[in-house]
């Protein structure tokens, strides 16, 4: 028979037949999602910080493409051959409308569908809102979203928060301010020749955290500097000095399909920035589109990563209790899917060194 056992003041009875026979329930059930190349899959749920993001991105390229082809840029921009305006406008309208279907009765929006509200999330959404033009109908929704943010302190509470050295929320008002919902000149000073350091010396500085926000930093950067009035002529210079690199260090961050890290967020603050600055045409900000158009799902929604395969492959592997002792992987012969998730894993691994 079971026997008792204390938990604190508490005492259950624990039916070691019953415990084994869950956990092997458990992992038939992580099995069932391994592909016959040995990954793990799994849908990631539809972000409304994700979808609002790449709503502005492609808002802002759209916008500014015209503004850079009478700047000079080339006549083979992005838009010809991926999506007509037509088009694009259909795909923003269903949008527009998935993200008014998940906000909360709070007035908030979550990171995803069903999530609990959040300042920056319900930002990044009012800002697309408003880039788009908002439809009658969204009005009275959009109303209860800006009196949401004023409840959560807005933009005064994100710049709170960026003392812990965020890019992205140095970012996010950066986006914010392209939609006119915030003055340029409140938007925190981005240090784009720190930004432009190589990493080692960032994490020399204290500032290693940045790799995976950098490419936001850099575009927020040069939307930045791009806004400077007339009076800042000799800091203009600076900055602009600093641009050229910039813009290379992105086009070295930028994955081959466009995106940045695999996150749709990043990607998108990425393009609405530089879109900003007069660079819709420019090579990263085309590769973004198609990333982005790439990606977008049947409902118009996007995810925050497009694919998280490594992850939830490690994760698997992990949950499955599968180890491989480099001393004893000699001698141990693991299962056949043991065998195919870590072949699968290792053909993952990059062989080249990050810029």
């Amino acid at each position: 028979p079971p026997t008792p056992e204390p938990f604190g003041s508490m005492s259950f009875n624990l039916d070691c037949d019953r415990l084994d026979a869950a956990l092997d329930a458990a992992h038939r059930r992580v099995l069932a999602h391994q592909e016959a190349d040995g990954q793990f899959t799994a849908r990631i749920a539809s972000s409304p910080l994700a979808t609002a993001a790449a709503v502005s991105a492609l808002v802002a390229a759209e916008r500014h493409v015209d503004d850079a082809l009478a700047d000079g840029g080339s006549s083979d921009n992005w838009r010809p051959g991926m999506l007509v305006r037509t088009e694009l406008s259909e795909l923003l309208i269903h949008s527009l409308n998935w993200l008014a279907e998940c906000q909360n009765d709070d007035g908030g929006w979550g990171d995803c569908a069903a999530g609990r509200s959040n300042l920056a999330t319900t930002m990044v959404v009012e800002g697309a809102f408003h880039v788009t033009g908002v439809p009658a109908n969204h009005a009275a929704k959009l109303d209860r979203a800006s009196q949401y943010i004023k409840d959560h302190g807005g933009a005064t509470a994100i710049r709170r928060q960026r003392k812990s050295g965020s890019a992205l929320d140095a970012a996010l008002l950066v986006n914010y301010a392209l939609a006119d919902l915030l003055a340029v000149q409140k938007t925190p000073a981005i240090p784009l020749a720190v930004a432009c350091l190589p990493q080692p010396v960032l994490k020399v500085l204290g500032r290693g955290g940045y790799r995976y926000e950098s490419p936001a930093l850099l575009a927020a950067g040069i939307a930045r500097g791009q806004s400077l009035p007339a009076g800042y002529a000799a800091f203009r210079r600076l900055r602009s000095s600093t641009r050229k690199r910039a813009m290379a260090a992105l086009s070295r961050l930028q994955s081959a399909d466009g995106g940045f890290f695999e996150s749709t967020p990043i990607t998108s603050f990425v393009a609405t920035s530089l879109a900003s600055a007069q660079l819709a045409d420019a090579n990263v900000v085309r590769g973004a589109m198609e990333y982005l158009l790439s990606s977008v799902r049947a409902d118009a929604s996007w995810t925050v990563a497009k694919d998280l395969s490594v992850r939830t492959t490690t994760w698997a592997v992990r949950a499955m209790d599968w180890e491989w002792d480099a001393d004893a992987a000699l001698d141990a012969e693991p299962s056949d899917d043991a065998q195919r998730a870590l072949d699968w894993l290792l053909r993952c691994q990059r062989v080249e060194v990050d810029a």
